[in-house]
């Protein structure tokens, strides 16, 4: 069925007159007529009874309304929407943790800037805390982070994907086979630091043990604990995205540990209340392709 076809049904519906139909539509009436005869066609039934230069519908007419209706609104809403997202412009600032940051944002952000050349982006990189102090604090409209929030906070929150982390070393034989994780308490740790997201996530896992747990040293950056780890054969918990090439090139591999598994969330937060058009754009862009990334 084509646009047209449902537009003229429903016009005709309340003017029950083609004549009529076709003037307010803008076209002639053998071409509505024609229109008319190609809808009933490829329903396989009539839709109005011809009476005079009146028409009547049948039950075909009242069953087919209420869905040629919805069809109709929902292109209409949807060439709103649009030409809406084709005038996008102004600022908008934003605030990411760093896997999503360093690992996922930027091509987004370069997708996005293509898409509406008339917006300008500022994204910065923070742990979880920062990127809420900076949200509560108004520096940025919206933020996008991996770890939990309190129900207190002021935020609100909706979840875009899991993150799998990873226990991993530079000694081959030390992944050779799975661990329990005391195991490893006689190796050093490196963690993130406090307020990341990726270490809260790991602990919460490991709380049982947590008095015992070996913490060597902690870094603000995965790229500087990557490096660490790989010199020194010491032990982190990060983000499968922040090591897949190291463990692909053999340069880092990954511990299996017996009995546990390491997630966190991916979360876009904003303040509690309306959100802007840009920046309510921007946010479903960015579900999308996390969504399509899982």
């Amino acid at each position: 069925m084509r646009l047209r076809e449902l537009e003229l049904f429903l016009d005709l519906l309340a003017t029950k007159s083609l004549t009529q139909s076709a003037e307010r539509l803008g076209m002639s009436q053998p071409n509505a007529s024609h229109l008319l005869s190609k809808l009933e066609e490829k329903g396989g039934s009539k839709l109005f009874d011809r009476s005079g230069k009146r028409l009547l519908p049948l039950s075909s007419a009242l069953f087919l309304e209420p869905r040629a209706k919805e069809i109709v609104r929902l292109w209409r809403e949807a060439q709103e929407e649009l030409l809406d997202q084709s005038s996008l412009c102004g600022e908008l600032r934003i605030a990411a943790t760093h896997t999503i940051g360093e690992y996922l944002l930027p091509e987004i952000l370069f997708e996005f800037r293509q898409t509406h050349p008339k917006v300008h982006l500022q994204a910065r990189i923070h742990n979880t805390a920062e990127c809420l102090e900076a949200l509560l604090g108004g520096e940025v409209e919206q933020a996008f982070i991996e770890g939990e929030t309190e129900d207190n906070q002021g935020v609100m929150k909706r979840f875009l994907r899991r993150d799998e982390l990873a226990v991993v070393t530079s000694d081959e034989g030390l992944a050779a086979r799975a661990r329990y994780i005391d195991e490893l308490f006689d190796r050093p740790w490196i963690l993130r630091e406090k307020g990341s997201g990726m270490r809260d996530a790991f602990l919460r896992e490991v709380v049982d043990v947590k008095e015992s747990f070996p913490l060597f040293l902690e870094l603000d950056r995965s790229e500087a604990i990557k490096r660490l780890i790989q010199s020194h054969g010491a032990l982190g918990c990060l983000s499968l995205l922040s090591v897949q090439r190291e463990i692909k090139e053999g340069r880092l591999f990954r511990v299996e540990i017996i009995g546990r598994e390491f997630w966190r969330h991916f979360y876009e937060v904003r303040r509690e209340g309306s959100l802007g058009r840009l920046a309510k754009v921007f946010g479903e862009f960015v579900s999308v392709r996390l969504s399509e990334s899982d």
